[in-house]
């Protein structure tokens, strides 16, 4: 059996989250944003505190225009149900 080097524990929270209230994960489904490496079944850490600034991917409600980052994909236009907001990642 190999020597195995342990290393410090690794706090993920600390690492990928400002504001912790604030944070939520979600999972990817999907092959529209596949342009800028996110891929179905990839997990985003998603500040909702954060303003979206010119490119940015942004999550969010109301009139809804996602432009995708793969060119097989047209830009998709609709409107939630509900009102809720998330945040820019």
């Amino acid at each position: 059996m190999r020597n195995i080097e342990h290393l410090p524990a690794i706090d993920i929270n600390e690492l990928l989250i400002k504001d912790s209230p604030a944070t939520v994960m979600v999972r990817v489904s999907g092959s529209s944003m596949e342009g800028v490496g996110i891929c179905a079944g990839d997990y985003l850490v998603v500040d909702k505190g954060l303003a979206p600034t010119h490119g940015n991917i942004v999550i969010k409600d109301g009139d809804i225009a996602l432009i995708a980052e793969n060119p097989d994909y047209p830009p998709i236009e609709f409107k939630l149900a509900k009102s809720w907001k998330y945040g820019a990642s």
